[in-house]
């Protein structure tokens, strides 16, 4: 009778390759979610904001519309991400102080919106703008710290501006 063995080389070969697959699957599976969880669940939701947030000054004529009188600073801002933008926070460097405040409109995704912000104190001439957007996660508040660009182009309000 011929020399008969449990499993041929070739079995052998087929079911250690089967095995490692299988292995490398569920190893590449559990990777893949343990990335996603950490990013979601990165210090101060840095990572959150880099892939679901994403604002813009709205421009027209390669001007950004934004604009300031007397009392009052206005800009029409597109929120071009994916997640709702619960809150702005929104600074303005002025030649001889500062002022700071938080605008509670929301600004959906894909939405185009006119803020006016009134009250803004006699702060020098205006240099800088900083609008940071605020977004939810699990109840809590994210400061999207990098969002926008500091905006130094703001002009005096006209009817063509804002």
């Amino acid at each position: 009778m011929l020399n008969k063995k449990a499993l041929s080389p070739l079995i052998a070969t087929m079911l250690l390759l089967s095995v490692s697959l299988a292995l490398g699957a569920i190893v590449m599976n559990w990777g893949r979610n343990y990335v996603a969880d950490e990013q979601l669940n990165a210090p101060n939701g840095d990572r959150l904001c880099e892939q679901y947030v994403s604002l813009r000054l709205v421009r027209m004529a390669e001007k950004p519309l934004i604009c300031h009188t007397e009392s009052t600073l206005s800009f029409i801002i597109e929120n071009l991400g994916v997640k709702s933008i619960s809150k702005m926070q929104v600074s303005v460097l002025g030649s001889d102080d500062v002022f700071s405040t938080s605008v509670t409109d929301a600004i959906e995704p894909a939405a185009i919106t006119k803020i006016t912000i009134p009250n803004v104190p006699a702060i020098g001439t205006i240099q800088e703008v900083y609008i940071r957007p605020v977004i939810k996660h699990e109840g809590a508040d994210i400061v999207c710290w990098d969002s926008i660009e500091p905006i130094r182009e703001i002009g005096g309000c006209t009817d063509e501006i804002v």
